[in-house]
């Protein structure tokens, strides 16, 4: 949700009626600030939250990106304990405009982590390779099926034929 006023009354609501917040509920606080642009409360409710989650620490490196901080936001992302494919991902995103060699630098080193790419991992990284004028599609021709996890390799490849296309 990226409705800031909602949020607000939601948090408001939250603490009068004094119902114990869990991280759940922590981090989609976070994360709707961090939607609507108000990293200042998303860094707050960080700072707040009894513990941290991988999803915290998405949620700041998203924060930080959005509003056009990206070395916060990579170091951020570097700090990470435990980073999944939602976080690279998030990175990925976030830097993949501005950075594209820095984003494939990413896609090699998610590659080389334990962590199973998705469609939005490959559609991100097919994004950078269109703007650095590559393509995506030599990046993947020779990586193991297991590092694509569920995804379908030949529709795979129609997929990226067709973005590389309209890039």
């Amino acid at each position: 949700i990226g409705d800031l006023a909602f949020s607000k009354c939601v948090h408001l609501c939250v603490e009068v009626i004094g119902v114990e917040i869990d991280l759940h509920v922590w981090n989609a606080f976070q994360d709707m600030s961090a939607k609507c642009g108000q990293l200042q409360i998303a860094k707050t409710i960080y700072h707040m939250m009894p513990r941290e989650n991988v999803v915290s620490w998405t949620s700041m490196v998203y924060a930080y990106a959005r509003e056009g901080f990206l070395d916060f936001s990579k170091k951020v992302f570097d700090q990470m304990p435990i980073k999944n494919v939602v976080s690279w991902n998030s990175m990925i995103t976030c830097i993949q405009n501005g950075q594209s060699m820095g984003a494939l630098d990413l896609f090699c080193k998610i590659c080389a982590s334990q962590v199973v790419l998705d469609e939005a991992t490959l559609v991100a990284i097919t994004l950078a390779c269109g703007h650095l004028g590559l393509e995506a599609i030599e990046l993947f021709e020779n990586m193991p099926i297991a590092t694509f996890g569920l995804i379908k390799l030949p529709l795979l490849h129609c997929f990226l034929l067709v973005v590389i296309t309209v890039l």
